[in-house]
């Protein structure tokens, strides 16, 4: 008995079916109550909807002991040949689990590279972002064709004995490992986007740490396809057969060794869902930390006391007649005008509106000339960069609150 049984394979189609759930919920909760919905929420929960439908598959074929089951002890080259209800029912599982792989881990893929388009802007980034969203999206269309092709006219051939696939569906094989391949070549390239455009803030050593672990969560799955992508060399590869065991199993089990390929595809999506929605869901964690709970509290409280504080400037403090000048507590704006308007100082009601005409109108102007020089700031900065500016970063805050 392999790690690989029954048991296994119900326990992580029901683990990432609930764990999938929760998080890509929680996901839209966060968003929706921060009004971020944007593109990569969407291709999130697109990708759920096909990693729950590999979870079921999974399920199906642990009630029906087939997934995490075994061929018939002592086969020997007879597997060829076995056409048992259970290898029957286990290639009509296997072919719709291979075609959601390529789409789901395409959509899992965009997802990631449209969040990173959230935080980062640039030129370079802008060209190296859309150039790997298109490689992407023809990477999941090529093979869910090419999985879909492989037996060409006889596609009945996914479903019948090893021998079928084997002549009938002759680069069956090849496919999928180029898929495992190209999955984990595809995952590293993204997976080290951040890493230049999150060095070159102007932050703290351990902030800028903080972040690029926050955003490599997702190294976990590329872990996972990694480990994919071995199993299918060594077992998909042209030893098959020809050696007494690959996988741990018979190297005639071969329903055991379909049931290893997919409990391993099963952990890749899996966890992959669950890692893309982690730097969000850390927002909704730090919000409802104790830390986070103290911090707010002691803020609400000075806010709270200056609030006080400045009603009672404005009405308990008096100007008594003889005094020379304002009391001190006169320190707000507020305060400085209300007393301002209890002074005569000379001024009949008909000098005093027009002073405060007077002064509305030079701070209206006041504030379109800061405006204009501020636009014109921002324009010329734009128009010329520094030359050592390589990567920019929008909404910095928002990165580093993630952290």
């Amino acid at each position: 008995m392999t790690y690989v049984n029954d048991h296994s394979v119900l326990g992580v189609g029901i683990l990432f079916t609930v764990m999938g759930t929760v998080a890509i919920t929680t996901r839209f909760y966060v968003q929706c109550r921060s009004r971020r919905l944007g593109v990569d929420d969407w291709l999130a929960l697109a990708a759920w909807t096909l990693v729950t439908g590999e979870a079921v598959i999974m399920m199906i074929g642990s009630a029906t002991h087939t997934v995490g089951a075994h061929s018939p002890a002592d086969i020997g080259a007879a597997i060829l040949y076995y056409d048992g209800w259970d290898q029957v029912l286990l290639e009509r599982l296997e072919f719709p689990f291979d075609i959601m792989q390529p789409l789901a881990l395409a959509l899992l893929k965009l997802s990631v590279l449209f969040f990173y388009r959230r935080l980062f802007v640039g030129r370079i980034f802008d060209i190296a972002s859309w150039t790997l969203i298109g490689v992407v999206i023809a990477w999941g269309i090529t093979f869910v064709i090419a999985l879909t092709t492989t037996c060409g006219a006889t596609i009945m051939a996914n479903f019948g004995t090893l021998n079928d696939l084997m002549t009938r569906c002759g680069h069956s094989f090849a496919v999928l490992i180029a898929l495992t391949a190209s999955d984990v070549a595809v995952d590293l390239i993204i997976l080290a986007i951040p890493l230049p455009l999150v060095l070159s803030l102007h932050l703290d050593l351990h902030k800028r740490i903080g972040i690029i672990v926050v955003l490599l969560v997702g190294s976990m799955a590329t872990a996972c396809g990694i480990a994919r992508m071995s199993l299918f060399a060594r077992i998909l590869g042209p030893k098959l057969l020809s050696t007494q065991t690959v996988g741990g199993v018979s190297s005639s089990d071969d329903i055991g060794i379909v049931s290893i390929l997919m409990f391993w595809g099963m952990l890749e999506t899996g966890v992959a869902i669950v890692a893309i929605c982690l730097p969000i869901l850390y927002r909704l964690v730090r919000d409802v930390s104790p830390r986070a709970r103290l911090q707010s509290l002691l803020v609400f409280r000075r806010l709270q006391g200056s609030k006080d504080d400045d009603s009672s400037f404005l009405d308990g403090a008096e100007f008594q007649p003889g005094q020379s000048s304002p009391p001190r507590r006169f320190q707000g704006l507020g305060s400085i005008l209300k007393s301002a308007m209890k002074l005569s100082l000379g001024f009949t009601e008909e000098r005093g509106a027009e002073w405060l005409q007077m002064r509305n109108q030079s701070t209206i102007a006041l504030s379109k000339r800061m405006h204009a020089v501020t636009t014109d700031a921002m324009v010329n900065a734009q128009q010329h960069p520094p030359r050592s500016q390589i990567w920019e970063m929008k909404e910095i805050q928002r990165t580093v609150e993630v952290v």
